[in-house]
């Protein structure tokens, strides 16, 4: 048992790391940047239409980063 007690102390371990790292982004300036350089990149033609903030709504939702984030409250930034 201690090769499987090793593994399983090794993962919790890797788990409590990853949690670390993502919270480190969690803060309102990160946010902010973020949804910025979303809007600057769908701006890029001179207007922002329905499919570019549906576009930005799926990134919003899909990227792991952001997801300790309110998904409300980056598109409202948006």
């Amino acid at each position: 048992m201690g090769f499987l007690n090793n593994l399983k102390n090794s993962l919790i371990a890797i788990q409590k790391d990853l949690t670390k790292q993502v919270k480190q982004y969690k803060n309102k300036n990160f946010a902010d940047a973020t949804m910025a350089a979303c809007a600057l990149v769908a701006a890029a033609d001179g207007n922002v239409d329905a499919d570019e903030r549906r576009k930005v709504t799926g990134f919003i939702s899909s990227n792991d980063t952001l997801a300790v984030f309110d998904i409300n409250e980056l598109q409202k930034n948006f």
